[in-house]
């Protein structure tokens, strides 16, 4: 009881300076400007609320739907939460660069935009996923064909060409000539086979493409190691994004954003290093809009991404209606902006689940023992948790397979996770109960508890403080070492960290779940290594997903998972992707593919007319 009323004191407090830090300024000249806003929306409000939107032009689209009419032109705003580190994908993780990179880059297939909520709303796209073959589409390739064990072909599309800039060098060298088989043989090549500094060199470990060759100018032949074929063909067409190779062989990189030549639907026109990436139409792009096919894509004239890393900045820029769009709101966030701008239109989606990864390899710590795992579990309250930290915004066991529609056929539910090998109630271990904490650990050899510690980011310090008060009940005394990022990421990934560490997942429930268990890979955080998992990824990876089959061995090695209880804390926290009215035809998507988390943006418009009548 007394760990609630602190926690939700401090709730309380740090909502309230949410509020303050969202209207707070740094600068005399700012604040004045913002007061005035203020003053000028309190004088409007009752305006705003009873315009009423004149009769728009409705079109037909394919689908026999009468639509609003799409009009072209205008600048889309957004924010961008981290510099970015260049515009070369050698240099950036695919995860980072797929950021801002997709925009100006793309892929050989994406996720079909036209089978999401804007068209015949089978899926969302609004959380991480590997594609469902029936929601995918061709984007650089027009067509694949994927052979067991370890083939992959695609036909590239005719007529996709390189952006096209007559103020730019590279621009004009490349000359907007279009993208052939030998251009995504020297990428592939490049940053999977031939350059052991990429950044993506490794990245997919076995997965990644071990040939690639063209056998005419349309056609790329990718090789993956048996049973594979599945996995290379995610990393080969839907991380890889796609640069002119002449530029590379020029310059020798192409992380000056002049040398970006990219096929997206927007070419980079000026880059303020920290500050704002600008972006314009690329004249040369391909694509018509699937729904209105006669229309030509993209519809808006000009994106602007600003890239902010404080977050009271990145929500007083929504408040004050500097951007159009933004994700990564917190629900205290929520609070703020549902009270300051009620015109604003949300949706929701999983965020990363917060794991409390521990050294297995380690024989000495008593982590070696599942009933310290188990007792650690036990004894965390999750249902406070997320009611306070998460003001409600979390659900209990997402990991590792979620509970979302694509998932069904995979996802065990909480009350039937049954029994471990062991006897033990697997489903208890999310019930807070410390005397039962208290007897595992005296079972496991630690009647008087014991000392820990945990390396964390400074983001993750009122999460565990609220962990080590739970875990001092049961006798555990947890230290927290919070580090800067670039610090943990160093121990993370050189698996250097000395006890317990926190990492953030995605809580979506892919395929990736297995990897984060699997020996060898990079994002096997708790140094497992189980017999079972490894033979179970590997036959995972010789079946192409979303069959029954895949599905079954998925649910199989998910449930022997969730037995193991290799990570604790798993919580399934949501985050809010907000926008204003005038953004037409967006409802919340986020990404098309795991790494193209801007596929969306050439089909969305901008009403300027409302725009103006809302007052903005």
């Amino acid at each position: 009881m007394k760990i609630k009323i602190v926690w939700i004191c401090i709730s309380l407090l740090m909502v309230l300076s949410l509020v303050v830090a969202s209207c707070g300024t740094t600068t005399v000249e700012e604040e004045e400007e913002e007061e005035e806003e203020v003053v000028i929306g309190e004088e409007e409000e009752e305006e705003k609320e009873e315009v009423v939107e004149k009769k728009k032009e409705m079109v037909k689209d394919s689908l026999g739907n009468m639509v609003e009419k799409p009009q072209y032109g205008g600048t889309f705003s957004t924010i961008y939460s981290r510099e970015h580190s260049g515009w070369d994908e050698f240099y950036v993780t695919p995860n980072s660069f797929s950021g801002y990179g997709s925009i100006v880059f793309k892929e050989l297939i994406t996720g079909d935009w036209s089978r999401g909520p804007g068209g015949t709303d089978e899926f969302g796209f609004n959380f991480l996923f590997y594609p469902n073959p029936h929601w995918s589409k061709g984007e650089i390739a027009e067509s694949w064909e994927i052979e067991m064990p370890d083939t992959i072909t695609y036909n590239i599309r005719k007529g996709v060409r390189f952006s096209f800039n007559p103020e730019l060098e590279a621009s004009r060298m490349v000359g907007g000539r279009e993208i052939t088989a030998e251009d995504i043989v020297y990428n592939l090549r490049t940053y999977y086979i031939d350059e052991p500094k990429s950044k993506s060199y490794g990245f997919a470990l076995e997965s990644a493409p071990i040939d690639v060759y063209a056998t005419d100018k349309w056609t790329v032949v990718v090789k993956s190691l048996p049973g594979h074929a599945w996995l290379t063909h995610r990393f080969a067409s839907m991380v890889m994004k796609h640069n002119a190779p002449e530029v590379r062989q020029k310059y020798g990189d192409c992380v000056d954003w002049k040398r970006a030549i990219g096929t997206g639907p927007y070419m980079l026109v000026d880059d303020v290093a920290g500050s704002v990436s600008t972006l314009a139409k690329n004249p040369n792009y391909w694509e018509k809009d699937p729904l209105i096919p006669e229309n030509q894509l993209p519809y808006i004239d000009t994106v602007k991404m600003f890239y902010i890393t404080d977050a009271s900045t990145r929500l007083a820029a929504v408040r004050t209606r500097k951007v159009d769009r933004y994700s990564g709101l917190t629900w205290e966030d929520k609070i703020v902006l549902e009270k300051s701008n009620p015109e604003l239109i949300w949706s929701k989606y999983a965020g990363c689940v917060m794991l409390t990864c521990m050294r297995l390899d380690k024989p000495e710590l008593p982590f070696k023992d599942i009933n310290v795992r188990r007792a650690l579990m036990i004894g965390i309250n999750y249902q406070e948790i997320i009611d306070i930290y998460y003001g409600g915004w979390a659900e209990i066991f997402e990991y590792p397979v979620s509970d979302h529609p694509i998932w069904e056929e995979a996802y065990t539910p909480l009350d039937e996770l049954g029994l471990a090998p062991d006897g033990f109630d697997t489903k208890k271990i999310y019930d807070y109960n410390p005397e039962e904490a208290k007897r595992l650990l005296a079972e496991a050899g630690y009647p008087n508890g014991f000392k820990t510690k945990i390396q964390i980011s400074p983001a993750g310090a009122d999460f565990y403080s609220m962990i080590a008060a739970y875990w001092k009940e049961i006798g555990v005394d947890l230290k927290i070492e919070a580090m800067e990022s670039g610090a943990l990421s160093k121990i993370t990934y050189g698996k250097l960290y000395d006890e317990l560490m926190q990492t953030a997942w995605p809580s979506d429930g892919t395929a990736g779940t297995f990897e984060i268990c699997r020996p060898g890979c990079m994002y096997n955080f708790s140094l497992i290594d189980d017999p079972v998992i490894t033979e179970g990824y590997d036959a995972t990876s010789g079946m192409v997903p979303f069959y029954d089959e895949w599905f079954g061995k998925v649910k199989e090695l998910a449930l022997y998972q969730a037995h193991k209880v290799w990570y604790l804390d798993a919580l399934r926290p949501y985050q809010f992707v907000v926008w204003y009215p005038w953004l037409k035809r967006y409802d919340g998507e986020l990404n098309l593919t795991e790494f193209e988390h801007w596929g969306w943006i050439q089909y969305v418009w901008l009403d300027q007319e409302l725009k103006k009548e809302m007052g903005y």
